[in-house]
């Protein structure tokens, strides 16, 4: 009996394995869907578009700026352009105003004091003289005239440039001042005697060298202020000293 009990329990079939228990599977979303890479995107978007932005306003700024700044430079210019009309017509009535050379003012009185200073009075002196004085205060008062504050003033220039326009204007009136002081004591010479003649045309003399260093200076103001209105007048190198010879 124990035999067949043994037997009987090794013929009893074994129960059949399980299968696997199901767990659910999660289904990843496109990559373009998943939030950290929206995130990411949208922060690179927003980068680029603040940098856009940026590029845009500084282009602008640019642009403005130019276009300020050539309308500043061509406004300049206008007003540099106005001067120097003003300043060669006044200069041509009483000599000559040359591109790229400085004037040559009052040759006929020059002429006169220089052959009066070595002893002779030519004929015409006491005339030739007589119209210098007269051409230099008409041309000091045509220049005295000029409004060159008003023509440079919100025209583009700095103080330093809009003061070389008003220097120049100063000093030529001055030049031409110093030159009608000359021939008028020229004159005073043409009618003195022999002695007071020397002492006369001495001091015509001084009184043009007087003029000729201060159209020196201002003809280099003058060249300052149209070179900061884009006009450029070239001085040949030693052509200064004499300009009124």
């Amino acid at each position: 009996m124990a035999i067949k009990g043994k037997n009987k329990a090794k013929n009893k079939p074994h129960p059949t394995a399980r299968a696997p228990r199901r767990e659910p599977v999660v289904v990843k979303p496109p990559l373009f869907q998943r939030r950290w890479l929206q995130v990411v995107g949208a922060f690179v978007l927003g980068l680029f578009a603040a940098m856009l932005v940026v590029w845009i306003t500084n282009g602008l700024r640019h642009n403005d700026a130019e276009a300020a700044s050539t309308s500043d430079a061509a406004s300049r210019r206008v007003a540099a352009t106005a001067w120097q009309r003003q300043v060669e017509t006044d200069l041509g009535t009483v000599g000559t105003v040359q591109a790229g050379a400085p004037p040559q003012l009052f040759p006929a009185m020059n002429a006169t004091l220089d052959s009066m200073k070595k002893g002779t009075v030519p004929p015409t002196a006491s005339d030739t003289l007589a119209a210098a004085s007269k051409g230099a205060a008409a041309a000091t008062k045509s220049l005295s005239a000029a409004d060159v504050a008003g023509t440079i003033r919100d025209q583009g220039f700095d103080q330093a440039q809009a003061r070389a326009f008003t220097d120049s204007q100063e000093r030529l009136i001055s030049a031409l001042t110093l030159y009608q002081r000359a021939a008028d004591v020229g004159v005073l010479a043409t009618e003195a005697s022999p002695k007071q003649r020397e002492a006369f045309t001495a001091t015509a003399d001084a009184l043009r060298t007087d003029a000729e260093t201060e159209l020196q200076q201002a003809w280099l103001t003058y060249g300052e202020a149209l070179s900061a209105g884009g006009i450029n007048i070239s001085v040949p190198a030693g052509a200064l000293p004499g300009l009124g010879g």
